[in-house]
């Protein structure tokens, strides 16, 4: 079936490609036609990095579109998918909200610390 524009035939790809993944998984697939374009973003941009998505030649390009499951079991079914970078999804694939925010707080606390010798050592050469 030919596409009007490249965008709609990637969307389709995608659509392909989690219909595949699904079978694979043996979780449940739902998805029309039009579901994916539903949840793609306004902006263009990913949701969660606010990065641009772009489709790409490269294979895991962090600025391509992922189609990603909020509760994997449940499988790629309208309202239990979101479009985002496969950056965003990458990260995300690796860890609970929970260890997500200990990762935050533990990077700004030690962030925070290694600042603090260099401010301090520049205000005592500089009274």
């Amino acid at each position: 079936m030919p596409y009007k524009d490249p965008h709609t035939r990637r969307v389709a790809q995608m659509r392909y490609e989690a219909k595949r993944r699904a079978k694979a998984s043996g979780v449940p697939f739902s998805l029309q036609k039009g579901d994916v374009e539903a949840v793609w973003p306004a902006d263009n941009l990913c949701p969660i990095l606010g990065i641009e998505l772009c489709f790409g030649t490269e294979s895991g390009h962090d600025n391509s579109p992922s189609l990603d499951r909020l509760v994997p079991e449940l499988g790629y079914v309208p309202g239990n998918v979101t479009v985002m970078s496969a950056r965003a999804n990458r990260i995300k694939d690796v860890g609970t909200a929970h260890e997500h925010r200990m990762i935050a707080e533990w990077m700004d606390v030690t962030a925070s610390a290694r600042a603090r010798p260099a401010t301090a050592a520049a205000t005592d050469e500089h009274p």
